[in-house]
């Protein structure tokens, strides 16, 4: 992503908390077809590049196309647009909550993007001047640090499994569903792993030797940052007298 030093983080925290709020908290296809719009509108404005990112959604064409069929087969409302041998395959219910389900899943990709405009360090300062304990936000921050590397292990761990002569596409789903623990666990143990190296080098370095953090740098809203706080909060205010 390209960093930006246009809005402040705390600005983009904010935005992403009421962009991802509507989206959760109302399912109608016009309130998630305007929170959609304004974010990419948002992201555009923070740096994001939307068309990369956007191309690496096609990966999850099949799973949202196997979603609209099991949303289509297991509810009963609906017309009902294809049947094979009287089974229900897809209905306009079905298709429905598949959009939907695909417009929430852009929203958070896109409030991830949002984020990650700003760096860890900025991200983090954030947080505590939002007033969330220093812990909890530097936790989240190593987590959001560390999950290039656990999905780096995943890999080689796929990579060790064909070497081996597993080719995990052509297993049946019962024998997948048995390798998921031979996937999974050098990765579970390397978290673990990594985990403790990094508690032991945050002590010996004097992490919460003293009750009270300074700091030498202090994040500050300019102009941007109150109009855009200012026009999100109206945005949501708005969409929850419209659909309240």
């Amino acid at each position: 992503m390209k960093k930006t030093k246009l809005l402040d983080p705390r600005t983009k925290i904010i935005f992403v908390f009421f962009f991802t709020a509507s989206a959760i908290f109302f399912g109608n296809i016009s309130v998630l077809n305007i929170s959609l719009g304004l974010g990419m509108v948002f992201s555009l404005y923070s740096g994001v590049q939307i068309l990369p990112l956007f191309k690496r959604m096609r990966r999850f064409i099949g799973f949202f196309l196997i979603l609209m069929i099991i949303q289509s087969v297991f509810t009963n409302e609906g017309n009902v647009i294809f049947r094979v041998f009287g089974l229900r395959i897809l209905t306009d219910i079905g298709v429905l909550r598949g959009i939907q389900y695909l417009y929430r899943m852009l929203i958070v990709i896109l409030s991830g993007a949002i984020i990650s405009t700003s760096g860890l360090k900025d991200n983090l300062q954030a947080l505590v001047q939002l007033g969330l304990p220093y812990d909890i936000g530097f936790m989240s921050a190593i987590g959001i640090r560390f999950l290039p590397i656990f999905m780096e292990d995943i890999k080689n761990t796929q990579m060790a499994l064909s070497l081996r002569g597993i080719d995990l596409e052509a297993l049946k789903l019962k024998d997948r569903l048995q390798m998921v623990t031979t996937l999974f666990l050098p990765t579970v143990v390397g978290a673990l792993q990594r985990a403790k190296e990094l508690s032991l080098s945050a002590e010996a370095r004097g992490y919460k030797i003293q009750s009270k953090r300074t700091y030498y740098r202090q994040l500050k809203f300019s102009g941007k940052d109150y109009g855009t706080i200012l026009l999100t909060i109206a945005s949501f205010v708005g969409l929850v007298i419209w659909k309240g």
